[in-house]
């Protein structure tokens, strides 16, 4: 910071302006007159004067930012790279007129790809597709080269912003205040096609090419934090016939299902998809999302769910559960997790409990919980070698918790025991004659089974 500002404590032109409101006029003038003959003079690629020029581009009033769009429309695409170029660039698709704009699309022919993959020079392209109203001129200067490099832009962290510009349009998703505030708002006296109507002509050109992409490459898009953002804004974009089954979202649900239970060798890892961090969070999503793909992600993994559970996918079990195309199929494999967290909170270690054979096939009978304390430690016996997992907990408290009445099931609180036999007080107190500590029950479908002691 300049002595004279640091001795002033003015930072910026913001801070003198909110100061002395008087000089704005003075200053900005001058400003342009400095800093239009450094422009002609070749000086436009230096920090110092892109600093200016993106200042002046803030503060001035619609001539000096005319004036500025026709010094710098030719210059754009080679500082575009750098912050204070990007903020200049995206001014000028702003403020300048559809010949400005023309001119500048047609100087980044050749260098689109790579500007897209550029932490700046990505957000002038997404400038570029929420200003311009001539649509066909954006697909022949940015869609075409952008289609031919969808796949790696799909993956990377920059690349990914214009294709997520076209799908959610300035979406604060996937899209940070900072990124926001240099693509800008709309000039409504520059760009007269309401935003809707650009999106869908866009999305026209772009989406056949992204839903080919995605069907193909859904695991490897679905394991990359980028490429998942894509894939999800995609699928909702996509048409869908009137069950859901049909069209390109269907062919991507089906497509994303079918790779859901594969195992697949990414570097020194190997996932299926409903194990991967990334891919389980997005197929948790699109199985809260769209009915139609629960019952196809659960058709591929039917059988195999505790197995599954115990693995990390218990968030993907959860979102099974709570669609109402898999609920019912899904309710007797949490109602086991319940019964294994049980067993955890009665201090018995994680390597003694298997799983029942009664509860060998998730279609099986219903469960049974444990009425009485000796017989609950009868039936814990009977667990022997199944690793008890973290997740597998998780998801059979919180369906104790939340889920269980959606089933006929409800917490009743605490009943009395004594001699270690539950019993029910006339008054109905809730207290434990023996240890004075409360008891944990659950009534399943009218039954009352025993928990676990919850007193203090």
């Amino acid at each position: 910071m300049p002595p004279l500002a640091q001795e002033s404590g003015l930072a910026s032109l913001q801070a003198l302006f909110s100061s002395d409101p008087l000089s704005k006029e003075r200053v900005l003038k001058r400003m342009e007159i400095l800093l239009s003959k450094a422009s002609r003079k070749g000086l436009a690629m230096t920090t110092l004067v892109q600093r200016g020029l993106a200042e002046l581009m803030d503060h001035g009033d619609s001539t000096q930012r005319s004036e500025v769009v026709s010094s710098m429309r030719d210059s754009a695409v080679h500082i575009m790279h750098t912050r204070d170029g990007a903020r200049i660039a995206c001014g000028c698709l702003r403020h300048g007129d559809a010949k400005d704009r023309k001119a500048i699309l047609k100087a980044m022919k050749g260098f689109v790809a790579r500007a897209a993959q550029n932490p700046h020079g990505s957000l002038m392209l997404c400038t570029a597709l929420g200003v311009v109203d001539d649509t066909v001129l954006l697909s022949k200067a940015l869609l075409s080269e952008l289609q031919s490099e969808l796949g790696s832009l799909a993956l990377d962290a920059h690349g990914c912003l214009p294709l997520l510009q076209i799908l959610v349009p300035r979406s604060n998703r996937y899209f940070t205040p900072e990124q926001l505030a240099v693509i800008g708002k709309v000039d409504n006296s520059t760009s007269k096609k309401m935003p809707e109507q650009r999106q869908a002509e866009l999305l026209r050109h772009l989406l056949p090419a992204l839903c080919k992409l995605c069907e193909a490459e859904a695991a490897s898009l679905a394991c990359s934090p980028h490429g998942s953002a894509v894939l999800f804004e995609t699928i909702c974009a996509a048409d869908a016939d009137s069950d859901g089954r049909g069209g390109s979202q269907g062919r991507l649900l089906n497509a994303l299902a079918a790779a859901a239970t594969t195992k697949e060798s990414r570097g020194d890892t190997n996932h299926a998809l409903l194990t991967h961090p990334i891919a389980a969070r997005l197929l948790k999503r699109l199985a809260q999302k769209h009915s139609a793909f629960a019952a196809s992600l659960h058709a591929r993994a039917r059988g195999k769910l505790l197995d599954w559970i115990k693995k990390g996918a218990a968030w993907v079990v959860l979102a099974l559960l709570e669609s109402s195309a898999t609920a019912s199929q899904v309710w007797i494999v949490s109602i086991l997790c319940v019964h294994v967290s049980v067993a955890f909170a009665c201090d018995h270690r994680p390597s003694e409990m298997p799983i029942p054979n009664s509860f060998a096939g998730e279609g099986g009978a219903t469960a049974s919980f444990i009425q009485h304390p000796q017989v609950r430690d009868a039936r814990l016996q009977e667990f022997a070698a199944i690793p008890q997992r973290i997740s597998l907990i998780s998801i059979g408290l919180f369906f104790a918790m939340v889920h269980l009445p959606l089933f006929g099931l409800e917490s009743t609180g605490c009943y009395w025991h004594e001699g270690g036999v539950v019993l029910r007080s006339s008054r109905q107190q809730r207290a434990c004659l023996a240890c004075r500590r409360g008891l944990q029950v659950l009534r399943v479908f009218g039954h009352d089974h025993f928990i676990s002691c919850v007193g203090p």
